[in-house]
């Protein structure tokens, strides 16, 4: 009986082999792109007449894509990814040394720092390249030598040579090289949110966008880059003060880091004068509590984390803010000297005011605040407002084109004497329907004589 050569031989075992590991865990193709009659010719793989017709080169990745066809991806560090496995190798080779040397010894690579271990013999013979010799392998960094594996018999140690890919049992004392493994476990992704959220009061409500507001967002380490990630936003209880409500909630695109929301308004544009137009708006105020929960597909088996919890504030102040008013009179360009008037109007912002839609076009002004006096004039008096609060007026926001306030209450000034000159001034306080007070603002009045009569 002629002998068969190694390479033969292991053609025909392979497929018994990987049908075998197959059962207990996916491996890689064996690299062999040829067949090969009994006597080690050069064979079809798809000849029906031929007395080996099953053999590994006519099936699997190799088969298909016309090469070895092994899933190893190099990663940063030092390591290779094994795709099918999911093991990562250290691509370097060991110097030789008595298994004991090898076996639980403490090792570093590619920023991972412990878990490394010898593989075992059926881990060895994954990536043995049954197609090639002297290496037998397509692994970087594989030296024609004896590579120890974990698995033992008595005082010796079995090994995968790839000088051709043949197994043996080794005394452990002897010296060979090493390539060690790990499984490390999967780690949690990583994202780095933006500052906290602070929407000034006085900008027109609607949707809101923040480009790049999150960074950082990925998997986890380099070996992990082909994991999918998921987004979860959950608003949290919010305790001792106003929640901030919303139209459209708070969402960020993993991809761009962009984050987007609506909070919840009423606006209307007045469209009956020329452009630019008044615009009136409500708008819920308060504090929003934002919880972002990103998670990868890759699991938690062996300890592994697969998600990561991250907390923000988006923030719209309901306390009013009541504006300083400075003004310049010349009461004699606004009427007789003997009945110098000025109207004056208060301004304010008030975010915090009901945007329920009973109609997206009445403002109803049981949710508007209230103007208070809280220093008179020195030199003069208001007309007709001796109660000293003051109900606000149509809300409105952009008067000629430019942000003024969105409450107002008219008043009218007069001084004492219709002769004097000089700086006057009283002060003012908005007050919403939660009871939060602004602060406190300054109406002055510079009044300069003028030139009357020709005087």
């Amino acid at each position: 009986m002629p002998r068969v050569p190694r390479l033969a031989a292991l053609s025909l075992l392979m497929p018994l082999l990987l049908a075998v590991g197959a059962a207990r865990a996916q491996r890689n193709d064996t690299g062999q792109t040829a067949c090969t009659a009994t006597d080690g010719a050069p064979a079809s793989c798809t000849d029906p007449a031929s007395p080996h017709p099953g053999q590994d080169a006519r099936f699997g990745r190799d088969a298909q894509a016309g090469a070895a066809a092994f899933d190893f991806t190099q990663i940063s560090g030092g390591c290779v990814v094994d795709g099918v496995t999911g093991i990562t190798w250290s691509d370097e080779t060991l110097a030789a040394g008595p298994w004991a040397a090898a076996n639980g010894m403490a090792y570093s690579r590619c920023g991972i720092d412990s878990g490394w271990r010898l593989p075992t013999r059926r881990e060895l013979l994954s990536i043995v390249h049954h197609g090639a010799s002297h290496p037998a392998s397509a692994f970087p960094g594989t030296q024609s030598t004896p590579y120890w594996s974990s698995d033992v018999q008595g005082s010796a140690a079995w090994a995968v040579d790839f000088t051709d890919g043949d197994t043996r049992k080794i005394a452990q004392a002897e010296t060979h090289a090493a390539r060690l493994v790990v499984q490390p476990v999967n780690q949690p992704p990583t994202i780095t949110l933006g500052a906290d959220i602070v929407i000034p009061r006085e900008e027109r409500p609607g949707p809101r966008s923040y480009p790049g507001w999150a960074t950082g967002i990925g998997p986890g380490p380099a070996r992990e880059a082909g994991q999918h990630l998921a987004a979860t936003v959950t608003l949290l209880p919010v305790t001792g003060q106003k929640a901030l409500e919303f139209e459209v909630p708070p969402a960020i695109d993993l991809a761009t880091g962009e984050l987007t929301f609506t909070v919840k308004h009423k606006l209307v544009v007045s469209d009956t004068t020329p452009p630019p137009y008044n615009v009136m708006w409500e708008s819920s105020a308060g504090l929003a509590r934002v919880q972002l929960t990103l998670q990868d597909d890759g699991g938690t088996a062996g300890g592994g984390v697969d998600s990561v919890t991250r907390t923000f504030e988006i923030f719209l102040d309901p306390v009013p803010r009541a504006l300083d008013i400075p003004l310049t009179w010349v009461p004699g360009c606004h009427g007789a000297w003997n009945d110098p008037v000025l109207p004056v109007t208060l301004l304010g912002w008030d975010a915090d005011t009901d945007p329920e839609r009973v109609s997206p076009y009445v403002f109803e002004n049981t949710h508007w605040p209230t103007f208070r006096i809280t220093q008179y004039p020195h030199y003069g008096f208001l007309d007709g407002n001796d109660d000293q609060v003051m109900p606000a007026r149509l809300p409105f926001s952009v008067l000629d084109g430019t942000p003024v306030g969105n409450y107002n209450v008219t008043m009218l000034y007069r001084p004492f004497s219709s002769t004097w000159s000089g700086v006057d001034s009283y002060k003012y306080t908005i007050t919403d329907k939660d009871g939060n007070e602004s602060n406190e603002a300054t109406v002055t009045i510079l009044i300069s004589q003028p030139p009357c009569n020709g005087g």
